[in-house]
């Protein structure tokens, strides 16, 4: 029996107009002061400032109010949407539509390690282990 994925997690204040959906990567805004809250955003491109793994669903009418706080994993193990095949231990990282795909491209950010397979080109949730600030190299 496979045992509680633990981790850290935190509240960011969700920005844009776009549905959040478990599983999606977050990156950071960078705007966030002591009058703006820690705000986030679902990622777009594999170059934002990453974050973390989106931990709920949250609707685009929550979001455009403003007010929204969203459950961000930012390290440990996380749920997470796949955008194609992914195997086990490939090194992952952000397609345009928020989903993890693998990346063998040097200097690439990687958001993490996948623990199990991702068996079809899109959508299946895998388990990752989150590397923070790791980069891609073939060395």
């Amino acid at each position: 029996m496979p045992g509680a994925n633990y981790g850290l997690s935190k509240g960011f204040l969700a920005t844009g107009s776009n549905a959040y959906a478990i599983g999606e990567a977050i990156i950071l805004v960078a705007s966030a002061s002591l009058l703006n809250p820690a705000q986030c955003l679902r990622a777009s491109s594999a170059t934002g400032l990453a974050l973390g793994v989106c931990e709920e669903a949250l609707d685009a009418a929550k979001v455009t109010t403003g007010k929204a706080i969203v459950a961000v994993r930012l390290t440990g193990i996380a749920k997470c949407l796949a955008g194609g095949v992914v195997t086990p231990g490939a090194n992952v990282t952000s397609d345009a539509n928020g989903k993890f795909i693998v990346t063998t491209t040097p200097n690439d950010k990687v958001w993490g390690v996948a623990l199990n397979a991702a068996n079809t080109a899109s959508g299946d949730i895998f388990d990752v282990l989150l590397t923070p600030g790791m980069r891609y190299s073939n060395a």
